[in-house]
């Protein structure tokens, strides 16, 4: 009776912390809620992960980044107060990380049944959105959010209800949304509703290919295009047990594929709006890597990665954890310091705290699908959006790109068996 109750009990907590998560993306963002919704998801996990005793494995990586951002602090100085601010603004979307991976491990069945019963609100989300877009794009900015927003570029501002500056909340949590219901339309056996959510995929992606011709959201186009190459690439690998025996013949069909495909590839590069964002990413790519410390605007992403690795006495520990924030405009001559992780954690953690980061993610991965080969392309797809954005210091980025590492995990056999009709 005992473990019936605990058993009870930690799903309806989980059941909690997954709500919070999804509304902390969806709304309380929006609300400028977030630094107190933040605080509430930290104690949850951390109590989810006592009375879950096997859970308890997960706060040895906390402890063990916890001690390099104290060593890092101790040997390069700074200030406690920002080496401290630092380590609280990477502390909760690591643990969401964490959680949601090692959930989708213990509990993928809970986990699934979760997800695929909010499809509906999550589709109606969407919709919702729509109408504070057009009037964003008809310039009634004050929808942005409830806070006060110091950006004044009118193309950052028309993000729907994902709150100020929130293009990559939109663009990763629409990605996801896409997928989500993509897996329901694996998984369930009715067919007027899987025909319906097919159009309603169709429609989401033509209407933000449009739309991120308005706004500052270029990074639609490719991203949508990873995730799709990256589900395609899990869901193929996991279908197949051994794995081992069968990667050549996996990867001679994908090289196939990608020579057949090429002459289709070129002519939508050549002839789409795909051809101008590309030629753009390139451009700011060879800017960032060439000017180093003076790239400026989406160049800095670029930029302040070459910038760390520069100077070989800061390359393993960076400049200090303690020196700067996250976020603070103008370190090391970036205006926008702060708006991509990668870059900014080897500028001040170094390589060793890049290292460390991926190595817990490597773990957890692991873990959930059993395979190296299968997680390549989720490590590399965390290294491009951590490059791209701030998954890591931003829990509505980190939710959604997590949650997506989830919806993979859904195809891997080996943790769990999904059936037709399962709603």
């Amino acid at each position: 009776m005992r473990t019936k109750n605990f058993i009870h009990a930690s799903d309806k907590l989980d059941n909690i912390i997954l709500w919070i998560a999804l509304l902390q993306v969806m709304i309380f963002r929006y609300l400028s809620l977030t630094r107190f919704i933040n605080i509430i998801i930290m104690f949850l996990i951390l109590i989810s992960f006592i009375i879950n005793v096997k859970s308890l494995r997960n706060i040895i990586s906390i402890i063990l980044i916890s001690i390099y951002f104290f060593i890092n602090y101790k040997i390069l100085g700074g200030s406690y107060s920002i080496a401290l601010y630092n380590f609280n603004q990477i502390i909760v979307p690591l643990l969401i990380i964490i959680y949601l991976l090692d959930l989708a491990q213990s509990k993928k069945r809970f986990l699934h049944d979760f997800l695929m019963g909010k499809i509906v609100l999550i589709n109606m989300y969407f919709i919702i959105n729509l109408p504070f877009i057009f009037l964003q794009l008809s310039g009634e900015y004050w929808l942005t959010g409830i806070k006060k927003n110091d950006n004044t570029l009118a193309v950052d501002l028309i993000s729907g209800l994902y709150g100020n500056n929130g293009i990559p909340m939109m663009t990763l949590f629409t990605c996801f949304i896409i997928f989500l219901n993509y897996h329901y339309c694996t998984c369930h056996s009715y067919q007027n509703e899987k025909t319906l959510l097919s159009i309603f995929n169709v429609f989401i992606v033509v209407f933000f290919s449009i739309l991120s011709l308005f706004n500052d959201n270029k990074g639609f186009y490719l991203i949508f295009i990873i995730y799709l190459l990256v589900a395609l690439f899990v869901n193929y690998v996991n279908s197949n047990q051994n794995v081992s025996f069968k990667a050549l013949k996996i990867s001679l069909k994908i090289i196939g594929a990608v020579i057949l495909l090429c002459p289709f590839v070129y002519l939508i590069y050549r002839y789409t709006p795909l051809y101008n964002v590309i030629n753009q990413i390139v451009h700011e790519f060879l800017l960032g890597i060439y000017y180093a410390g003076s790239a400026h605007g989406s160049s800095e992403r670029i930029g302040m990665i070459t910038y760390a690795l520069s100077n070989d006495s800061n390359r393993l520990m960076g400049y200090g954890i303690g020196n700067a924030r996250w976020t603070d405009p103008g370190t090391f001559g970036f205006e926008h310091f702060g708006q991509s992780d990668f870059g900014v954690f080897l500028c001040l953690g170094g390589i060793f705290l890049i290292a460390a980061l991926f190595i817990i993610i490597t773990s957890l991965l692991y873990r959930l699908f059993f395979s190296y080969y299968t997680i390549i392309p989720l490590i590399l797809l965390f290294i491009v959006l951590s490059i791209y954005t701030q998954i890591f210091t931003v829990t509505s980025l980190t939710v959604s790109v997590s949650l997506f590492c989830v919806l993979c995990s859904f195809s891997c056999k080996k943790t769990i068996n999904l059936n037709k009709g399962l709603l």
